[in-house]
């Protein structure tokens, strides 16, 4: 799918980060980065379901103690993730 968060340490926003997961199965999430380390320490990242009005309302902050069991997310929706600021660098991938 997307790389809707560039790698980076920077915060970003949810008008920045958003994706849509369309009809069919459901689509994970994945932290990413630079390296072959594994998920980057540090880094996290808010996931919000953008609402009919346009806004977002925060679903979860995910991070490498719990992606695995929160990284998924169901169609069909429009949501939004933004990385919070912080010194870690890392990005966030869609895959459906």
């Amino acid at each position: 799918m997307a790389l809707p968060i560039a790698i980076g340490s920077t915060a970003t926003e949810f008008a920045d980060g958003e994706f849509t997961v369309v009809a069919g199965s459901p689509a994970s999430l994945f932290i990413t980065n630079t390296g072959t380390a594994g998920i980057p320490s540090g880094v996290k990242f808010e996931v919000a379901f953008k609402t009919a009005a346009g806004g977002y309302t925060i679903m979860r902050t995910l991070d490498a103690s719990n992606i695995l069991e929160y990284g998924t997310v169901v169609p069909p929706a429009t949501y939004a993730a933004q990385h919070l600021a912080g010194e870690s660098s890392g990005g966030l991938e869609v895959k459906q």
